[in-house]
């Protein structure tokens, strides 16, 4: 009696019904289900404990040759499909004593998730707008003087180094830091003499405030120690 192939099986399999297609080492099986549409989807189905999964790995694509190894543009053949789970097997099975896929699909999912908070944190956190907290923190003091400042960060930051001013704060090098307070001195405006004679803004926010890591300030812009009087 002629044995189906792969794609027979597909073909014949009835909607809504998981199929075991072959099975996967060192964990699990490939498992095939037709929706009410046609269209079928791979999964590998394994265990953990006393519980059973599964994971999407992606939809058939009936045109892909049979011996493909990998996913075309429309899906997967069976062999690729077996082949991608068994990479989720593998990686399954050599962290089980720690929790398997679950808790890899957990930690992913955690470390992920901290990368998007550094990056929506970098996004904000840019050194035009740390400068701009760091105004308002001398405006809730009650400091006059932070009218000069906004004057001359905006004058001699935001428009001289406008590239510089968008990046995270965090980012900004030594190096960029240094050139600023060179170019700030060496451009005083009459506003910025004046201001400077109490102390050196730049040199004093951008060398002090951000160096020892205040470029973390919380949304309030509240640093703690006024960097002025330090």
């Amino acid at each position: 009696m002629a044995t189906n192939t792969p794609g027979q099986i597909i073909q014949e399999m009835p909607a809504g019904k998981f199929i075991t297609m072959a099975k996967v080492m060192p964990s699990g099986s490939l498992q095939a289900r037709k929706d009410s549409a046609g269209a079928t989807r791979f999964y590998w189905r394994f265990s953990i404990g006393a519980k059973s999964e599964r994971v999407l790995i992606g939809v058939y694509d009936s045109a892909a040759s049979p011996k493909s190894l990998t996913p075309t543009s429309k899906g997967f053949s069976v062999t690729a499909a077996t082949r991608a789970a068994e990479g989720l097997a593998l990686r399954h099975y050599a962290n089980r004593e720690s929790g398997g896929h679950p808790a890899l699909v957990a930690a992913d999912r955690s470390a992920q998730a901290a990368q998007d908070e550094a990056r929506r944190s970098a996004e904000l956190n840019t050194l035009e707008r740390l400068l701009s907290l760091y105004c308002d923190y001398l405006q809730s003091l009650g400091r006059e003087s932070h009218k000069d400042a906004r004057s001359i960060f905006n004058l001699h930051v935001v428009q001289a180094w406008p590239e510089v001013a968008r990046l995270p704060a965090k980012e900004v090098s030594t190096e960029q830091f240094a050139d600023m307070i060179v170019d700030f001195r060496a451009n005083l405006t009459p506003l910025a003499l004046v201001f400077s004679s109490k102390f050196d803004p730049l040199n004093t926010v951008l060398c002090l405030t951000f160096r020892q890591g205040e470029s973390r300030s919380d949304q309030s812009g509240n640093t703690g120690k006024d960097p002025a009087t330090a």
